[in-house]
């Protein structure tokens, strides 16, 4: 896009979703990454100038949807999406306490379904110790990308707020909510507002994506912000709908 905001160009890749079980719904974050590349070359080999001109980058991706990393940044499984259902018997035991369920609210101003990351992680705790065990960073899709390209690990309020974790009112992570999870808060990275630079691509990811070394990152937001943000939602009192 040019500073007025008109699309010069795009370009897009598609991936698959990975079912092994029926209600499972994962995805491949090499892909994300090999496709992020892909799209930068079919970008500059019809348009040249356009990467030499890059002022600054940003990106939105999949709410909810997360990354499992050890302590080498190395990815340990599949990122479990929003769409995933395994995590239905976790929510129907955490629905079932009204006490949790306020404090839930109280806290996140959300309740507890099926789509939120806390659910996938808990997933993960209860039935895969062993992966579980080696995680030490869990990132957003779209943050993921942003560490890629970055060596730095940030996230952005709206996406924060998909992840049943944070605190909308103070824009902050809910220590309550880490504690009911039984989660440590150092997994989650700091959150910060969406148009903060957060990083610079790196020689690495320059080199892999095409993308000049040094072009600033954006912190980006979830999808749909992202959405509502070009669709004209910028006052309080405005609202988008937005039907999937």
């Amino acid at each position: 896009m040019d500073v007025s905001g008109k699309i010069i160009a795009s370009e897009s890749i598609e991936y698959p979703i990975l079912s092994p079980k029926e209600g499972y719904a994962e995805q491949d974050p090499e892909l994300w990454w090999s496709g992020l590349g892909k799209c930068c070359k079919a970008l500059h080999d019809r348009k040249p100038h356009l990467m030499s001109n890059l002022i600054g980058v940003g990106i939105c991706g999949q709410m909810h949807t997360q990354v499992y990393l050890d302590d080498t940044g190395d990815i340990l499984r599949p990122s479990i999406t929003w769409m995933d259902q395994r995590s239905s018997s976790i929510v129907s035991r955490i629905n079932q306490n009204p006490e949790v369920r306020s404090l839930i609210f109280k806290e996140t101003k959300n309740f507890a379904t099926t789509t939120y990351t806390a659910l996938h992680m808990k997933w993960v705790q209860e039935n895969q110790p062993e992966i579980w065990s080696q995680v030490q960073h869990i990132l957003i899709a779209k943050d993921f990308l942003k560490y890629r390209l970055t060596d730095e690990m940030v996230t952005d309020y709206s996406d924060a707020a998909g992840t049943l974790l944070f605190d909308v009112e103070k824009c902050r992570w809910s220590e309550n909510m880490f504690d009911f999870f039984g989660f440590p808060l150092a997994l989650l990275p700091d959150a910060r507002p969406s148009h903060e630079i957060v990083g610079k691509v790196t020689r690495t990811a320059a080199e892999q994506t095409g993308i000049p070394e040094g072009t600033p990152v954006i912190n980006g937001c979830a999808d749909h912000t992202a959405a509502s943000l070009g669709a004209g939602v910028v006052r309080s009192g405005q609202v988008t709908a937005i039907i999937g």
